[in-house]
């Protein structure tokens, strides 16, 4: 499977070809080292927070991949897509993100409260208590 990246951008004129370039560059990702899938999670009702099942569906926009689902924590959602993309090729999936402006304490708090937040750190440290085991856990990179 390619690499995988979270997208906060889910309007219906996304333009991938941008994304995937910025992506390549903060990253130094080649296109020799496959292509991206991009993963667009869109937030959903807090009250459904302990359902255990994440619905995701794939499309093709002109020729990107694009995984979509709903959830109402993001950094949870990217966590077990990347767990269940790594359980079904038997690879150790890498997503890319950016680096949120503002201070961790705040976005630790939306992320308790709301949700939402700075997602690569809370992801990565979903994914540390998810799988103890460094050689299997999906990489998170953050630029």
């Amino acid at each position: 499977m390619g690499r995988g990246t979270y997208s906060d951008n889910r309007s219906a004129g996304a333009d991938y070809s941008k994304a995937e370039d910025a992506a390549r560059r903060k990253h130094s990702v080649q296109k020799e080292e496959g292509d991206f899938i991009f993963l667009e999670v869109s937030l959903g009702d807090a009250s459904e927070f302990a359902e255990d099942t994440l619905e995701i569906s794939g499309h093709v926009v002109d020729r990107f991949k694009v995984l979509r689902c709903t959830s109402p924590a993001v950094p949870n959602a990217i966590a077990a897509v990347m767990l269940r993309v790594r359980d079904m090729t038997g690879k150790v999936p890498k997503v890319y993100m950016r680096w949120t402006e503002g201070h961790p304490i705040a976005y630790v708090l939306k992320y308790i409260f709301f949700g939402e937040g700075e997602e690569a750190p809370v992801t990565r440290e979903i994914l540390r208590s998810a799988e103890p085991d460094a050689t299997r856990r999906p990489e998170v990179h953050v630029a």
